[in-house]
């Protein structure tokens, strides 16, 4: 039977690595710590190496190009001496996210704000470039940016089908979450199927996604006006933008009618529209298109269907 072998320490290198290290610790004493006190105030030399090792990240951070260069660590360091209890200075190496790192976070707070939004995959990263500027949009797209330098009251945008509302209220959503706030982009018929839903859902309650749709920075409400107005879905539009009045936040509302045959719409639950109709057996529609009224800018896009 074979015995057990013992492995020897190598010495040699052992004394190299030792060596290495001791000539390492002269230098600094040498060189870097007077150039550390001389630039920081005196302090301890456990201090001074803190110091030392953070200017050396700093150093490789000011050469970085790009997330491709960023290490393990995404952020850098920033270097202050602060007097301690005992009236020592200590050195204090805070870290702060990189300029790249920050940059991509961002993105990904946007990208995760957009999916939130509930923005149609079609007009996803659209802006107003993208937008055809014509005689018959001109104005709602002045309108449009002068709310975004201003992030009051809202825009009313209305006409025919196909003429650009519901593209350039998107453009207006991304842009404005551009600003780091929140916004909820929604066609009014599936806004009020997820309401409903969410009586067979016992993990959603509809309170908490009415409160939702009342607070967030902007709410976009495409299509006002196609849904089916019953009495229980009037009520629920007249709650949102009632407290969106109340609260002094923006919506941007786009709709197929102007307010005058919106209010007759909403007013005239499952009923299909007829101008001459003087009968108004509910006036909730008529309080919704009051609120309008008073918080946002009506502004018409006339034009040819552009789908075809």
């Amino acid at each position: 039977m074979s015995q057990p072998t013992t492995s020897t320490l190598n010495t040699t290198a052992y004394a190299d690595i030792f060596a290495k290290v001791q000539a390492e610790r002269e230098r600094f004493q040498r060189e870097e710590y007077p150039r550390i006190i001389e630039k920081y105030g005196e302090m301890e030399v456990y201090d001074a190496q803190e110091i030392f090792r953070a200017e050396r990240e700093i150093a490789i951070c000011e050469k970085c190009v790009g997330l491709p260069c960023v290490r393990e660590k995404d952020c850098r360091p920033f270097i202050s001496v602060e007097e301690g209890f005992d009236k020592k200075r200590r050195a204090v190496i805070r870290y702060g996210l990189c300029k790249y790192q920050n940059a991509q976070n961002k993105m990904k707070r946007l990208d995760r704000a957009f999916r939130a939004a509930k923005i149609p995959p079609q007009y996803r990263d659209k802006t107003f470039s993208d937008y055809e500027v014509t005689a018959d949009n001109s104005i709602a797209v002045e309108k449009a940016k002068e709310f975004l330098s201003t992030d009051k009251g809202g825009l009313f945008f209305f006409g025919n089908p196909g003429t650009g509302k519901t593209f350039l209220a998107s453009i207006v959503t991304q842009e404005f979450l551009k600003s780091n706030k929140s916004a909820i982009f929604g066609d009014v018929p599936t806004l009020l199927e997820i309401l409903r839903s969410s009586f067979d859902d016992e993990s959603t309650k509809i309170t908490d996604l009415m409160d939702d749709l009342a607070k967030v920075d902007l709410l976009v409400l495409d299509d006002l006006g196609t849904e089916i107005p019953t009495e229980w879905a009037v009520e629920r539009i007249y709650s949102i933008i009632n407290q969106r009045y109340n609260a002094e936040k923006p919506v941007i509302v786009t709709s197929n009618l102007e307010l005058g045959k919106l209010a007759w719409r909403l007013n005239h639950p499952k009923k299909t529209y007829k101008q001459n109709d003087e009968k108004f057996p509910n006036v909730t529609g008529s309080r919704i298109v009051s609120r309008l009224a008073q918080m946002c800018e009506r502004i018409e896009l006339t034009g040819e269907d552009r789908r075809f």
